[in-house]
């Protein structure tokens, strides 16, 4: 008799991640060939992992890099009747540890149009990069924040606008209150603690590690 092979089970995190690079794959399999799709913690079922298998809106920073690198790794194995192109740019230097990540389906069979429209696609990942980051990293601070504290909305984008546009109300459309509370903050000066809902009373740890710490530090 043959000895019955044994397979390795996969943990909740690698299964979350090979779920999630199976949902990418199918959303290609909808798409044109050469048609960029930009591969945003969304796409990686980051933030869904972390709500839904965690309990927990948010995962710290070691966290969503393992889990991305995992998402990368899976990835690569590729699909067995799908051919795709990955692009990628790193912050890092390292190709391999690309942390703006693109991908496309290509025909099984290359035509003699597959060079221009690689080269359209990789144009088009480069124009929209910096976009597509940068909504990203907003996204992930309004989620820091708001974990932190209830904040306002305008309280909130005074913030952004400041950190990210190094204006905290470029566009004239906040109300004063709001700006000055970012401004004197940045400058050192009391601030009116009355705008803000300290939010470790409700935090998913209640009250303790990160969640219960951070709004101290932060401020």
């Amino acid at each position: 008799k043959k000895g019955k092979k044994k397979t390795r089970s996969l943990s909740t995190f690698g299964l979350a991640v090979r779920s999630s690079v199976a949902n990418v794959y199918q959303k290609l399999s909808r798409t044109d060939c050469y048609k960029p799709l930009f591969l945003s913690d969304e796409e990686m079922g980051i933030d869904t992992y972390a709500e839904r298998v965690l309990g927990d809106g948010f995962l710290s920073p070691e966290e969503r890099k393992r889990y991305r690198c995992q998402f990368r790794d899976e990835l690569a194995k590729g699909h067995e009747s799908m051919c795709i192109t990955v692009w990628g740019t790193s912050t890092s230097g390292y190709g391999q540890l690309a942390d703006t990540i693109f991908v496309w389906r290509v025909p099984v069979v290359p035509g003699s149009t597959h060079g221009g429209n690689t080269a359209k696609a990789v144009q088009e990942c480069k124009e929209v990069a910096p976009k597509r980051v940068s909504a990203e990293v907003v996204k992930n601070f309004n989620h820091i924040i708001n974990g932190i504290a209830n904040v306002p909305k305008q309280l909130r984008d005074a913030l952004a606008n400041y950190i990210f546009r190094g204006d905290a109300n470029p566009d004239n459309e906040l109300e004063e209150e709001y700006v000055k509370f970012v401004l004197d903050l940045a400058a050192g000066q009391p601030i009116n603690p009355e705008l803000l809902v300290d939010g470790r009373a409700g935090n998913s740890r209640g009250g303790r590690g990160i969640g219960s710490t951070m709004f101290t530090a932060f401020w």
